[in-house]
């Protein structure tokens, strides 16, 4: 699970609706842990994207720039 700040103001304390926790789509594990950080920072649960990545450790950079960051970033905004 991979957890990005949105930019908000220059300075401060982040908000929880300026907050983004990204979790893998079919992984329970990943959603409830997700989850549990959301309840726990009082982050509301709208703030959770959900992403479709093939299972496993790690991400190779073809599948990052072309299906993992598109979606995170329409989902931004």
């Amino acid at each position: 699970m991979l957890l990005a700040a949105l930019t908000g103001g220059a300075r401060g304390q982040l908000q929880p609706e300026q907050i983004a926790i990204i979790a893998m789509n079919g992984s329970l594990p990943s959603q409830r842990i997700a989850e549990y950080y959301a309840a726990k920072r009082k982050i509301p649960k709208s703030q959770i994207c959900l992403i479709d990545a093939p299972s496993g450790e790690s991400l190779d950079r073809g599948a990052w720039q072309t299906e993992v960051r598109p979606f995170i970033r329409d989902w931004i905004l």
